[in-house]
This record gives C-alpha cells, structure tokens and sequence, in this order.
C-alpha cells in the first residue's frame, strides 16, 4: 500500500510541468552528457600528448635534456587521461 502511494507521488512529481527555478531531469542528462563529452576530448588530447611524448624519446637519441623533456611529457600526458576517467566517473555519477 505504502510503496503505491509512493509510486503515484513520484508519477505525479514527474509528470508535473516543470516551473523555471526547479529541478528537471532534463538538467540532470545534459549535465552527464556535458561531462561525457568532456571526458572524451580530454582523453583525446591525452592520447596526443603520450604521441607526442612517445615521438620525443625517438628523436631523443640518448641525449640527456631531450629525454628529460619527453619523459615530463610522458608524465603530463598521464595525469590528462586520468584526468578524463574521473570526469567519466562525474558524469556517471551525476
């Protein structure tokens, strides 16, 4: 009986027009959709940079400083695709 009652509350809350100032789930799916795709272009660049760091340790040819530089790349290219899985996660938590 209770969970009916509550089941037609949510219908009713749901089906509801929406005003202006509330929440809408609407909001909620472009909200998730945003940090989608932000993910996705974050790890795309993320991939660019570990290209290019990769292509540094080729032309580094054993010389110290250039493979200094590549391997900082290496390490800024790691934190951008962990930094897309947790907007991903954001977004599957919103």
């Amino acid at each position: 009986m209770f969970f009916n009652i509550a089941k037609a509350e949510i219908k009713n809350i749901l089906t509801k027009p929406q005003e202006a100032n509330q929440f809408s789930f609407d909001n909620l799916a472009s909200i998730s959709s945003f940090f989608n795709w932000s993910a996705v272009f974050i790890l795309i660049v993320g991939f660019l940079i570990l290209a290019g760091a990769f292509f540094l340790y080729l032309l580094a040819a054993g010389v110290e400083e250039k493979m200094s530089k590549a391997h900082s790349t290496l390490i800024g290219a790691f934190f951008f695709i962990l930094g897309a899985i947790v907007v991903y996660l954001l977004g599957k938590i919103f």
